[in-house]
Order: C-alpha cells, then sequence, then structure tokens
C-alpha cells in the first residue's frame, strides 16, 4: 500500500525524513565543536589568567619601583632643606651673638658682619641653586624612567593583544575548516541513506 502512494507524498516523505537527518547531523556537528574547542576553550582561559597576572604584576612593579624613587626624592628633599634652615639658623644666632658682644666697638663690627651676612647670603643662594637644578635633573630623569616604564608595560599589552587575537583568527579558521567538514559529513551520508 506504501507503494500505491502518489509521488508527490512519496517526495514529501523523503524530503521529512531529510530534514530530520540533517537535525540530526546538525547536533552532533555541534557536539563535535564542544569536544574539539571545549579544551581550547580552557587553554584560551588559562592564557588569559596568565597574561592578567602578568600585566597585574608588571603594574604592581611600576608603581612600587616609583613609589620607592618618590619617597627617596622626598626624602632627599627634606634632608636638604633641614640642613639648609639648620644652616641658616646657625648663622643667625651666630651674628646676633657677635652683635652682643662687639656691641662696643660697633662701627667696625657692624662693616664685618655686613660682609659675612652678604657672604652666606651669596652662598646660600648659590647651594639653593645648587640644590634646585639637582632636584630638576633628578625630577626629570625620574619622570623619564616612568615614562619609560610605562611605555615598556604598554608594550607587553599591545604585544599580548597582538597575540591573542592570532589566536582568535586561528581558532575561527580551525572553526570554519571543522563545520566545511561537518557539512561535508552530513551530505556524504546523506547521499549514502538516499542510494
Amino acid at each position: 500500500m506504501a507503494e500505491n502512494k502518489p509521488k508527490v507524498h512519496q517526495v514529501h516523505d523523503q524530503n521529512q525524513e531529510s530534514t530530520v537527518k540533517d537535525a540530526s547531523a546538525g547536533g552532533n556537528v555541534d557536539q563535535i565543536r564542544d569536544i574539539l574547542f571545549g579544551s581550547q576553550m580552557k587553554d584560551y582561559e588559562r592564557k588569559f589568567s596568565r597574561l592578567e597576572e602578568r600585566i597585574l604584576k608588571e603594574v604592581s612593579n611600576l608603581k612600587e619601583d616609583s613609589n620607592k624613587r618618590l619617597d627617596s626624592l622626598q626624602a632627599f628633599i627634606n634632608g636638604e632643606i633641614e640642613s639648609l634652615t639648620n644652616k641658616v639658623k646657625s648663622e643667625k644666632e651666630n651674628r646676633n651673638d657677635s652683635i652682643k658682644e662687639l656691641a662696643t666697638d660697633l662701627s667696625n663690627t657692624a662693616k664685618a658682619i655686613e660682609k659675612k651676612l652678604s657672604v652666606l647670603e651669596d652662598g646660600t643662594e648659590k647651594d639653593v641653586r645648587e640644590l634646585r637644578q639637582s632636584l630638576l635633573e633628578q625630577s626629570k630623569t625620574l619622570l623619564n624612567e616612568i615614562d619609560n616604564k610605562h611605555k615598556e608595560g604598554m608594550g607587553i599589552v599591545d604585544r599580548s593583544v597582538t597575540e591573542l587575537r592570532d589566536d582568535k583568527i586561528d581558532r575561527n579558521t580551525l572553526s570554519g575548516l571543522l563545520t566545511e567538514v561537518a557539512i561535508r559529513l552530513a551530505d556524504s551520508s546523506h547521499y549514502q541513506t538516499d542510494d
């Protein structure tokens, strides 16, 4: 009785069978894809995790290095300022003591004090100028080093992103290839079933 079906019904039944086979083949493709890419995805996750750890370590090292240098610079500045302050205080005290002790010979002492103060001010101004110049040079050096460290860190990040993009392109190519193989397998099994 099945042989007496009209041709239209026979073609319709064959199309339904083909659709069912294609759907089961599509399920197999999904399973194959999960099997093949499951380990790769774990590998990518490990790579991302290592990359993130490496970047965080580099950033932490840069921050720590910068903080150490800034602390060192701050300590140097504070020491120099304290030294100059003590020097000025000491000189001022010496000057006051000299004025009190030599009050009787005011005229000659006043000239000597003025001369001494002039030399002291010149020396202090010179020390301040030299200190400012030294601080400026150290600041420039520190800023250059920080900039270089920043560029190194960004270079690492850029290289890592490029590596990840290259890996992603390879994964897309493999996915396309596997999809094409699955389609061919589905087509060949479809032809074998039809025969």
